[in-house]
This record gives structure tokens, C-alpha cells and sequence, in this order.
């Protein structure tokens, strides 16, 4: 073949690029072509369009006269690698199909189309043509197209002589079709249009007489005769000054004609489309049960009503499934009645793989509007089109789902009397002069209200505990809500309460959170694979710790980079809307989202991330101690870490294979400042989540149950305990650690695990002994912590009286220094002994006060702690009402405990609440759950007697 046929242009699988940078592509991906040299040659044989060039003659092209010493080798190197580059499929030796070898030169075989400039040649030959049959608009949209293939300077880095003398002849060649193009403007009555163009162009070219002429008459039949005068001046001052020469006849003729106001040259009326006025009505259906969000539906109509000279534009952002269709759909049936030329409305599929293109929701929009005439394939002319068919009229866009601010430009109208309404789950720095609405996750009460609209309200006034607990298990996310309402409506035998404990199981919540085709997860894995491999990353890392908010010295050690790179990170997923920024330099998940960030670790990321922030956390720890005791910036960093610092204590404890080690280290650097800065319940608390973990051989906490079931709470006939069996080796070794430290209150905690694994085996006299021992060890003031794990040990050896008396020092301890949560801890600790011991109303009355305590700490965990034993003391009562009571508060527990990740003493909780229902009569239910029980100990690697 000599030459491929200039044609309609091809899909092809290979494509290259002239008309700017050499660039190839494959399949839409592209090619790396290597060095300078490589892409000269592969520049020079796509100009030859398919004919064969001589090795002499490439050897010209790159190096003209001046050919560098065996130029031939070197040629035949180029072509060598350039040969895997556009055939990687081709096998060793053989024949290739794309770059060939003609006799001693080479060619490319390639289908028509495959090159851009191939393309522009065929669209400039077919707006001549087009231009000679008078169809003027098509031939100025022909060239448009063409035009906008180029990308800069054409062969640009391409070296050569021969690349040097194509580089000008195709400049020449865009030239000529844009004033050809400016030309085909002015005739079609688009002077206004043209003239911003027609003024870059002419000082581009100052030289060049073309875009004054046009320029000097866009400006005359804009009604700017001066300028059009002023425009001919500074030609000839040019020409004079640089040439010599006056301006050329046909410049000087039209400057006579502007002088006299010549009649014919007048516009021509302008082409316009034919237009049906046509009133569209796309909005989707209103949302029947709507709920809430008055502040921020009062805010768009005050934008989208407003009366000014520009344009109103409302944009609403906000995460997956907050609410952002609903919200825009109901406002815009809300302001239907001020936009009476009708509404239009496009999903633009932001968050998929392939978003809408403008150009197709264009041709849409045009269509919708009664536009018959031919619409022109550019984007540009499409939206210039569409603003021509808008204009004078009063029409809502709504732009829902938008992927950014490219995306919407050409969809916008130009009028004031349109208003535009988009929604995006990103950050938005345009449209300018847009109002943003940032749509959060609602309230407790908006969230209740949904769920009551979809589930039954009747169903959700019976149960209003549960109800709670399920929408905030949902984390009020309106998408999420509504899908467990749905389900709910659909399980007509299905409580509310049966649902919260469904949804207490963190593991199972987002699977929880489907119906049909519709899924929270779904929705969240749409903005996920929009990110960039370092935000996905930062995204699954930053989901690791169990705090409210992130700071920058945390983020930067969970992500093992530094502060600012850090900030950047999480300020391009507050960007993407799947973090929160309340305050600047402060970041937050929703939980669901952390919920789905988590599942998307990848193995060892869990441990890596939370050791690194351990890790920080000791250091931050250790600048507290001397010689550092003044460091001030350390002190007020702890102080706002405190929060996060224990979690991360508690997460080391309760993760499979979680990092202990760290943990335990960290927790005895805390024992040495925490007198001084009033953590030392925490501190406690912590020590007692790393001695469960300790105790089962680093397995976490949910390995550990706190204490065993009482005989009477468990299913009839039956009479075993749970009898975890302690690492030794481990335990002596956390001893060890402890105890070589010489400070009274790790030895103390040594003491006390030694204690528990006595306790553990079996041997409740020696566990008494050891935790004597750790009690007498302290200095005076002792440690509240212990003395209340102390009543569980009296309580499970049967010593009734000795734990009652533990549990007063416990409470007096605690009240002295004001630790609401060890108050909280031994009283309903307290409360199951004293319901043992036969005092059932104490011990609930006990257990009740505990509760409240537990409320007050903001500890979800704890709140969990107090419901199961006020649940196990109150089916020590008589009579239907404590029964029935003991049902919603095991349910209850059961949610609280699911959603603070303790397995363990969640499926402590299912066994009660089978247990009160069997009390109840329930025997179906009941069963149920004491199954589901036994499960998650077996799940856990826990013997069961269940």
C-alpha cells in the first residue's frame, strides 16, 4: 500500500498524535516511544502517510548534512525498539504488520483515521466541500472540530531538519484554517463571537494582513466603528515600522468602506436553529416521604429565586448517601412554579467508571427542547447552541450527580433568567459565583422521623429504645436508614429491637444494610474507586483508629509520612466527601464509612497503622518524663490525644494478633504521668484490656470474657462455665515487664494477672491470694481499678460478704477522685453480687445507678457493660414487668456491645436475652439466640457450655 486513503476517521486500536507532542496510544492507554530520536523517526514515517522512506533518507530527516559516525546502526537501533512498542504481541522474528521494512527503508501500515492530522486534513477537505455546497454552518463546525484536535506547537521536541520544515508547514496549515474558520463566523452573523479570537490572532501574527481584515469588520458589525479604525492604524504603524510597506489593497479597501459606512457591510441575521418552544418536564417523582432539612431547602430557594443579572447557581455536596438527590429533586418540585418554562434534569454519573459526556446530555437537553435543526458535533457549538435555545426563558437545570466542574461548564445556560441546581459528591471551586450547600449526615430526631415514615410508625412508637439504636447503628445516614427501614416493612415479623441487634454486630452491618438492588457499601465503593492509589491508601489507613477525629501528627503515624503530606491527604478525601473537616486541621469519618474503609485493608495494614500510631503515641508519652517533665507542647498534645491514645490501647488488646507489645509499653510510660494530668482511670481501664489479651495469647480482649455466666442464668440443665486457657509463657513474660519496672502500681497489675490465671485454672483460693497481694503492694490511695476487678473475683469464688467489702473501697476510692468510670464499673459489678446474695431489688437498684454513671462517660462500651448486668440482675426479680424489662434491656445490650466491637461479652449478652426470653415463654426466639450465641464463642475459639 502507497499512502493510507484520507478518509472518515477509524477506531483503530493504534493512534498517534502530531498536532502538539508526538504521543501514541494503544487500546486508550498510552505508549511509551522513548528517547527524542525514536519519535523523529516515528514523526517522519507517519508524515509519509504509508510510503516507504529510504534509511538514507530517514538518516536526512533527524541529522540533515551533519550525520553523527555510523548514523545507519543507530537508525536501525530506533526502529528496533520502536518495533515492541507498537507490536508487543508480535512474536521474535517474525514479519511485523504496523512498521515494516520496504527494501532498504521502512514503512508504517496503518488504517485511516489512526492520526490526528490525517483527521484534521479530512475534516478542513470536508468543510471546503461543504462551504461550496452553502452549507456554511456545517463547514464552520467541521473546521471547529478540526481545530480542536491540536494540542500546541505541532512535532513538539521532535528534532531534525525534516521535523523543522513540517513544523512550519503545519502551522501554516491551522493558520489558514482558523481564519478560514473567523471568516465562516462573520458570514453566519457570529461577529460577537469572533472577535475575542480575531484579537489574539492578530497580535499572534502581526505581520499577517488576514485577522485584521476580519477583525476590523467583526468589530464594525458589532457597532464598534472606532475600534474596527483604531485596528487598521495599528496595522499600518506595524507594517511602516517593521516593513516599510503600506497595508495591502484588500485591508485598505475595507478601511474606505468602514470610513463611508458602507451599507453592505452590514451582518447578515444570524443562522439560528429551529426551534418548538417546548416546555420540558424531567425532574424524577418528588419524594413522597421527604423528611427534615428545612434550613437547607429555605437556603436554594432563597439562591434559586434570587433576582440579579447573573445567572443563580446551587451546588449541594456532601458524601455517598447523605441525602443529596432527595434534597434536589424536592426543590426543585418545590420551585416548579418559578421557572414556567420548564425543568431539565440529568444524572451525570459523577461516580462511575464512565460519566456522562457533555456533549451526549447536550444533544439531550437540545432535543428536550425542541431544537430540530442539525446539531453540530463540537461540545462547544453544542453549548453555544444550547444557550441560544435558553435564552429569554425561565428554566431549572438540575445537574445531579456531577463529577466536577469540566463535567458541568458546557451544560450551563448563559441567561439570568435560568437557574441551575447541581449535586456532587465533591469539592467544587466553580461554577463561579455558585452557592454551595453542604449537606451533613442529619440528626437523631430527622433520622427517626424517616425511619417511622418508611418502617410504620406505630411499629417504631412501640419499641423506641430500638428504634434509637438502629438509627444509630446507621449512623443517621438517610440512605442507610431508609434501607433498614424497607426491610423492616417488608418483614412484618421482625421487631424493631431484633433488627438493632442485627445491626450490633459491626462485622455484619454494611451487609446488613442492603435490599435489592440498593446498598449502603455500593454506594461508598463508587467515591472509592474515584481516588488516586495514595488517597486510596490514606483512606483505608486513616479508618484504622477507633477515635472521633483525626489530627495531623496522628494521621501523619498512621499514614508513616510527614504532617504537611499528611494534611494533604486527608484534605483530598474531605475533597471527595468521604471525610469530614469540622475545624481546620481536625478530621473525622462517618461511621459507616470507616466501617467500609476498614474492609478494604489489605492484609497487615491494620497492625502496621496502629503500631506506627502507638508508637506516637510513647512518644509523646515519653517527652513527659524526664528530662523532658516541662515540655509544655507535649503536655497539651496529650491532653487532646487522650481520647484516641486509650483506644488505640483498647484496639491492641481487642485486634486478632493486635500489637500488644507496644501497647503494654505504652500504657506503663502512661502509669508515670498519669497522678499528674488525671488519666488514671483510663490508664487503668487500659491496663485491664491488656491483661485479657495478655491472658489469651495476644488474641484481643473478645478471647477474654469478663467472668463467667451465673449457674441460674444459664440454660436449663446445664451447669459449665467458660474456661479460656492462659498463654503461660506469655503471662510470665507480661509479668516480667511489669514487675521489673519497681514501681508499685505495674507490679500491682502483675500481681493482679497472675491472679486471674489462677483464676482462670480453676484455683479461686490462690487468685484470691495474688490479688491480695497486688491490693497490699499499693501505695496509699491504692488503685480503684483493682479493687473493682477484685468483686469479680470474690463473686466468682462464692465470697459474697468479701467482695461487698472490696466493692465499698472500690466506690470510695473512686468518688474521692472523681473516676466516674470505675464508680460505674464496680457498681454494676456490685449489683450482679448483691443479686447473688440474695438482695435482687439492691442489686438492680445498684445496677440502674451504674447505667446512669456509664451514660455520663460517653463510652459506648461501658454504656454496654452496665445494660447487661442491669439485664442479668433484673431476671433475678419476680414477675412479668422485670421479665419483660430484662428482654429490651439484654436487647439493648446486645446493640451496644455489637457496635463497641466486644464479640466476647455481646454473646454474653444474646445468652441473657435467650434466657429472659425463655423466662418470657419465647421458647423459639430464645433458642435462636443461644444458638447465635454459641456461635460467636465457637467463631472466638471459645469453649461453651451454651
Amino acid at each position: 500500500m502507497e499512502g493510507w486513503a484520507l478518509s472518515e476517521p477509524a477506531r483503530t486500536d493504534l493512534r498517534f498524535a502530531l498536532l502538539g507532542p508526538v504521543r501514541a496510544w494503544r487500546d486508550g492507554e498510552a505508549i511509551e516511544l522513548g528517547s527524542p530520536q525514536q519519535r523523529a523517526v516515528l514523526a517522519t514515517l507517519l508524515l509519509h502517510k504509508g510510503r516507504a522512506v529510504t534509511a538514507g533518507g530517514l538518516v536526512d530527516a533527524l541529522w540533515g548534512t551533519e550525520p553523527p559516525h555510523r548514523a545507519v546502526a543507530a537508525l536501525r537501533t530506533y526502529v528496533s525498539r520502536l518495533r515492541p512498542v507498537l507490536e508487543p504481541d508480535r512474536r521474535f522474528r517474525t514479519a511485523g504488520e504496523v512498521l515494516v521494512s520496504v527494501a532498504d527503508g521502512y514503512a508504517l501500515r496503518l488504517p485511516a483515521g489512526s492520526v490526528d492530522l490525517d483527521m484534521f486534513e479530512w475534516r478542513v477537505a470536508a468543510a471546503e466541500e461543504a462551504r461550496r455546497e452553502g452549507d456554511k454552518a456545517r463547514a464552520h463546525d467541521l473546521l471547529s472540530e478540526g481545530l480542536a484536535l491540536w494540542e500546541g506547537v505541532p512535532l513538539y521536541g521532535v528534532p531534525g531538519p525534516y521535523a523543522e520544515v513540517q513544523r512550519r508547514r503545519l502551522l501554516d496549515l491551522r493558520l489558514d484554517a482558523q481564519e478560514t474558520a473567523l471568516d465562516l463566523a462573520l458570514e453566519l452573523g457570529r461577529h460577537a463571537e469572533a472577535i475575542g479570537e480575531l484579537t489574539a490572532l492578530a497580535a499572534e501574527h502581526p505581520l499577517r494582513e488576514r485577522p485584521y481584515t476580519l477583525l476590523m469588520l467583526a468589530l464594525y458589525r458589532a457597532g464598534r466603528q472606532a475600534e474596527a479604525l483604531a485596528v487598521y492604524a495599528d496595522l499600518r504603524r506595524i507594517l511602516v515600522d517593521e516593513l516599510g510597506i503600506e497595508p495591502g489593497p484588500e485591508v485598505a479597501a475595507l478601511h474606505q468602506r468602514i470610513l463611508t459606512a458602507d451599507p453592505a457591510l452590514a451582518a447578515p441575521p444570524a443562522e439560528t436553529p429551529a426551534v418548538t418552544l417546548v416546555s420540558p418536564a424531567q425532574l424524577p417523582a418528588d419524594i413522597a416521604d421527604f423528611t427534615g432539612r428545612a434550613l437547607q431547602l429555605a437556603r436554594l430557594r432563597d439562591v434559586l429565586r434570587g433576582a440579579s443579572s447573573a445567572m443563580p447557581v446551587a451546588v449541594v455536596t456532601g458524601s455517598a448517601g447523605v441525602g443529596k438527590t432527595a434534597l434536589a429533586v424536592h426543590a426543585a418540585h418545590d420551585l416548579r412554579a418559578d421557572f414556567p418554562d420548564g425543568q431539565l434534569y440529568v444524572d451525570l454519573r459523577g461516580s462511575d467508571a464512565r460519566p456522562a459526556e457533555p456533549g451526549e446530555v447536550l444533544l439531550s437537553f437540545l432535543r428536550a427542547l425542541g431544537v430540530q435543526a442539525a446539531v453540530p458535533d463540537a461540545v462547544e457549538h453544542r453549548a453555544a447552541l444550547f444557550r441560544s435555545a435558553v435564552s429569554g426563558r425561565r428554566l431549572l437545570v438540575v445537574l445531579d450527580n456531577a463529577r466536577d466542574a469540566t463535567q458541568v461548564g458546557p451544560l450551563l445556560p448563559g441567561g439570568p433568567g435560568c437557574a441551575v441546581l447541581i449535586t456532587s459528591r465533591t469539592a467544587m471551586a466553580e461554577p463561579a459565583g455558585a452557592q454551595f450547600v453542604d449537606l451533613g449526615v442529619p440528626g437523631a430526631d430527622e433520622a427517626l422521623e424517616l425511619f417511622a415514615k418508611v418502617a410504620g410508625s406505630e411499629r417504631v412508637a412501640a419499641e423506641p429504645f430500638a428504634a434509637h439504636d438502629v438509627v444509630a447503628a446507621c449512623g443517621f445516614l438517610p440512605l442507610a436508614v431508609r434501607i433498614v427501614a424497607a426491610r423492616l416493612s417488608t418483614r412484618p415479623s421482625w421487631t424493631v429491637a431484633a433488627l438493632a441487634v442485627r445491626l450490633g454486630d459491626e462485622r455484619r452491618r454494611l451487609d446488613e444494610l442492603k435490599i435489592g438492588n440498593l446498598a449502603v457499601e455500593s454506594s461508598f465503593q463508587l467515591s472509592y474507586a474515584q481516588l488516586r492509589g495514595d488517597q486510596s491508601r490514606a483512606f483505608r489507613l486513616l479508618a484504622v483508629p477507633d477515635v472521633p477525629e483525626l489530627t495531623a501528627p496522628i494521621a501523619a503515624a498512621l499514614l508513616d509520612t510527614d504532617e504537611p503530606r499528611a494534611e494533604v491527604l486527608c484534605e483530598s478525601l474531605v475533597d471527595a466527601c468521604l471525610l469530614d473537616s469540622p475545624v481546620p486541621g481536625r478530621y473525622r469519618f462517618h461511621d459507616l464509612v470507616r466501617l467500609y474503609a476498614r474492609r478494604q485493608a489489605k492484609p497487615g495494614e491494620r497492625t502496621g497503622a496502629l503500631t506506627r500510631l502507638l508508637d506516637h503515641y510513647t512518644e509523646t508519652v515519653g517527652l513527659l518524663l524526664p528530662p523532658h517533665r516541662s515540655e509544655r507542647h507535649a503536655r497539651q498534645r496529650l491532653n487532646e490525644e487522650r481520647t484516641g491514645l486509650f483506644s488505640a490501647v483498647y484496639q491492641a488488646a481487642l485486634e486478632p494478633d493486635g500489637p500488644v507489645a507496644p501497647a503494654t509499653y505504652l500504657v506503663l510510660a502512661l502509669c508515670e504521668v498519669v497522678d499528674a494530668d488525671g488519666a488514671r482511670g483510663d490508664a487503668e481501664w487500659a491496663m485491664a484490656a491488656l491483661m485479657g489479651a495478655t491472658l489469651t495469647g495476644g488474641q484481643g480482649l473478645r478471647r477474654l470474657p469478663r467472668g463467667r455466666l451465673s449457674a441460674p442464668l444459664l440454660p436449663r440443665g446445664s451447669a459449665g462455665q467458660l474456661r479460656p486457657v492462659a498463654d503461660l509463657d506469655r503471662l510470665d513474660h507480661a509479668c516480667t515487664l511489669l514487675e521489673q519496672t519497681g514501681e508499685p502500681r505495674p507490679m500491682a497489675w502483675a500481681a493482679f494477672l497472675r491472679g486471674t490465671a489462677s483464676l482462670l485454672a480453676g484455683d479461686a483460693e490462690a487468685a484470691v491470694r495474688q490479688h491480695l497481694r497486688s491490693i497490699e503492694s499499693l501505695p496509699a490511695g491504692g488503685d480503684g481499678m483493682l479493687y473493682a476487678l477484685m468483686i469479680k473475683v470474690y463473686r466468682d469464688a462464692g465470697s459474697f460478704a468479701a467482695g461487698t467489702a472490696i466493692a465499698e473501697r472500690a466506690l470510695a476510692m473512686a468518688r474521692g477522685g472523681g473516676d466516674r468510670a470505675t464508680e460505674a464499673f464496680t457498681l454494676h459489678e456490685l449489683g450482679l453480687l448483691t443479686m447473688l446474695a440474695g438482695e435482687p431489688e439492691r442489686g438492680v437498684a445498684q445496677c440502674r445507678a451504674a447505667l446512669a454513671l456509664a451514660r455520663g462517660t460517653g463510652r459506648r462500651i461501658r454504656e454496654g457493660y452496665a445494660l447487661l448486668r442491669l439485664a442479668q440482675t433484673l431476671l433475678g426479680l419476680e414477675g412479668q414487668a422485670a421479665t419483660t424489662e430484662a428482654v429490651e434491656t439484654a436487647e439493648r445490650a446486645v446493640a451496644a456491645l455489637g457496635e463497641a466491637a466486644d464479640p466476647s461479652q455481646r454473646a454474653v449478652a444474646l445468652a441473657v436475652l435467650a434466657e429472659a426470653l425463655a423466662t418470657q415463654g419465647d421458647q423459639e426466639r430464645s433458642a435462636g439466640h443461644y444458638r447465635e450465641a454459641a456461635e460467636v464463642f465457637t467463631s472466638l475459639g471459645l469453649p461453651s457450655a451454651l
